[in-house]
């Protein structure tokens, strides 16, 4: 099967990401379509040194990514991929635990004030998902669609274990999250007829650090930052927990609740930014040391 030149690209770039050499993607390539061959018959379809061809077929053998006959021939045979992506899956577990058993004996970074910028899309949703994963009391978010999306099974794990998680965002989720509190708010904007033409995103946990992002109309990071001043963060999180507040509230009231409804909504910002949170506890004992 012949590909286009960008899918041919595309299927290099592919196999390059996961450790292989562009020749190497070239040389599995061509056996994967065309079938078992010899290495000089592959170095002359390709176009390439046959000593070249000859070396990428070993390190190909060696990855486990071909096998080869034992004729004096050498015929050559593609693993097929399915076979190959699950022998590949498996280094890579056994890379990442040998990465993360090392890393395991370097010590905790300490807190400190400042203010961090996160470079990508990938590297904001990685730390949110790691700020969500350490949670031990209470996560608060304010989050467009795309990006509640693509954290809603880190949501749903953290109220799993005991977390609050609560959130205002401006539609419905496509799908039920157990244990979050989900408040559906008006579409952002300057006007109804010029909402702003990105996702935000707003992440505060514990009080003790948080995650501030907007993305473009196509999903591509415009600006993010992170920080775990336990100060910034316990600000964002009051703020945040009173805008919550007042959301329940304004709803409340639309649809004709009762005074006792209404006062019952208001004090529920106790629960969403508790006297005791780790983040206010964390801070009060910082400026108290100062004192003394």
């Amino acid at each position: 099967m012949q590909l286009t030149q960008k899918s041919a690209n595309r299927f290099v770039d592919a196999l390059v990401g996961i450790g292989f050499t562009a020749l190497e993607a070239d040389v599995y390539g061509m056996l994967a379509r065309g079938g078992a061959s010899t290495g000089y018959r592959v170095a002359r379809l390709l176009g390439k040194p046959a000593a070249n061809t000859y070396k990428a077929i070993e390190s190909l053998h060696a990855k486990g990514a071909v096998l080869v006959d034992d004729s004096k021939a050498r015929v050559v045979r593609a693993v097929p991929p399915r076979e190959l992506m699950r022998l590949v899956g498996r280094e890579l577990d056994a890379r990442k635990k040998r990465v993360s058993d090392a890393l395991a004996d370097l010590p905790q970074p300490e807190a400190d004030r400042r203010i961090y910028e996160l470079g990508s899309r990938a590297q904001v949703f990685e730390r949110v998902r790691t700020m969500l994963a350490g949670a031990r009391r209470i996560a608060l978010l304010d989050v467009g669609p795309g990006p509640l999306a693509e954290l809603a099974a880190d949501l749903v794990k953290a109220a799993g274990r005991g977390v609050t998680v609560a959130l205002r965002t401006e539609a419905a989720p496509s799908s039920r999250l157990p244990g979050v509190e989900v408040v559906v708010i008006p579409a952002r904007g300057t006007a109804a007829s010029e909402p702003w033409p990105g996702d935000w995103l707003t992440v505060v946990v514990d009080g003790t650090e948080h995650a501030l992002a907007v993305f473009t109309a196509d999903g591509e990071l415009h600006q993010g930052v992170w920080s775990n001043s336990a100060f910034l963060a316990w600000v964002f999180h009051s703020g945040l927990a009173c805008e919550i507040i007042v959301d329940l509230a304004v709803q409340a009231a639309r649809s004709g609740a009762s005074k006792p409804a209404l006062v019952g909504a208001l004090d529920r910002l106790a629960e969403l930014a508790p006297a005791d949170a780790p983040g206010r506890r964390q801070l009060l004992a910082a400026i108290s040391k100062k004192r003394s």
